[in-house]
């Protein structure tokens, strides 16, 4: 645990075996888990709490789950300068994706165990007071649990067409 430490940068590179990390309430402003140089090895990492911080960016695209069946307990990533969220591969009971006054983009398309959060009796998933959240990708339009989760909000563009990148000769 090394919350409320005003940290401002961090260097796991040494550390193996890691299974939670927490780095809440310190002055972090960017983390990348997949540099070679980051704790790529130590994706099973079962609790990460990297809130209070103010990240303007992060990569956590190469966690894991170390068991399929078993998913990690927490994923925060609440109270951050992020614009864009990707959930990783790996499945957590619990995600905290709230309170993120610069969020935008939210991909949840990597979970698709959200469509049963609905039927989880231990399970919870918090993504309130986004205001400027727009843009949700997810795996497929039958996601009915975060639509319903959103309810009626019109502002937020659910969408299974979560990237571009163009290619080619284009004349502007």
């Amino acid at each position: 645990d090394a919350s409320y430490n005003q940290l401002t940068t961090i260097d796991l590179s040494s550390i193996a075996n890691l299974q939670q990390l927490i780095l809440s309430h310190n002055n972090l402003t960017a983390i990348d888990f997949n540099h070679p140089s980051g704790i790529v090895n130590n994706s099973d990492i079962s609790y990460l709490d990297l809130s209070y911080n103010p990240l303007v960016s992060l990569n956590i695209n190469s966690f894991r789950s170390p068991n399929e069946q078993a998913p990690g307990d927490t994923l925060n990533l609440s109270n951050t300068l992020l614009t864009e969220i990707t959930l990783p591969l790996a499945k957590f009971r619990f995600y905290f994706v709230g309170n993120n006054p610069n969020l935008v983009f939210l991909s949840v398309k990597n979970q698709a165990n959200l469509i049963n959060y609905s039927q989880c009796g231990d399970c919870g998933f918090y993504c309130g007071t986004n205001p400027l959240l727009s843009t949700i990708c997810i795996a497929d339009s039958s996601n009915s649990y975060l639509q319903s989760y959103f309810g009626n909000d019109t502002t937020i563009n659910f969408t299974t067409y979560c990237s571009f990148t163009p290619s080619g000769v284009y004349n502007t």
